[in-house]
């Protein structure tokens, strides 16, 4: 349900079931996010269900969790009502990014067969410009998606679909000549 209070201390440990701080001060919010109340203290003890290694694992970076912890991440994350955007365009990101290899792949090969007057270097050239292309429009459809415009799945995908779509027309073009 939101953010509901920060604790600060100057020192914290656990026991058994729960945190004790010391010499500190918590803040509780309202449901929208307003500072509600202020309360300094010497000793404050607070239940938790958590323990010290579920806490540092909760820490982790996102880019270094696997892709089930991400989506368990996105479930906790969505049961707080917590924003999941960039997370979800992250975890669409590891399944689209492996596929981006076929796609260059599928660009590339028309490019490479070059007739024989317009030579290598061309083919060479292009190729490095889709590679960029790609990136700029992979960044940009990430950013869209994070922004909420577009979802996050379609902002991992719509790079690898459009390259697609690409390498089919440019492979059609190949083999009319």
């Amino acid at each position: 349900q939101g953010l509901r209070r920060i604790i600060n201390a100057e020192e914290a440990f656990i026991s058994v079931n729960h945190w004790v701080f010391l010499r500190g001060v918590y803040y509780e919010f309202d449901r929208q996010g307003q500072v509600e109340r202020v309360i300094r203290y010497e000793r404050e003890e607070v239940v938790t269900r958590s323990t010290v290694e579920e806490l540092i694992k909760a820490r982790k970076n996102p880019q270094e969790m696997s892709y089930a912890e991400l989506r368990r991440t996105i479930a906790d994350e969505r049961g707080r009502g917590q924003q999941t955007r960039p997370l979800e365009l992250m975890l669409w990101q590891r399944t689209a990014i492996p596929f981006a290899c076929l796609v260059f792949s599928l660009v590339g090969v028309p490019l490479g067969l070059t007739s024989p007057r317009s030579g290598k270097s061309v083919g060479i050239g292009l190729s490095i410009l889709v590679v960029f292309g790609y990136y700029v429009f992979f960044s940009l459809s990430g950013a869209l998606s994070e922004g909420g415009t577009i979802p996050p799945v379609a902002g991992a995908w719509l790079g690898n679909l459009l390259g697609t779509g690409v390498g089919v027309v440019l492979l059609w073009l190949k083999d009319r000549h």
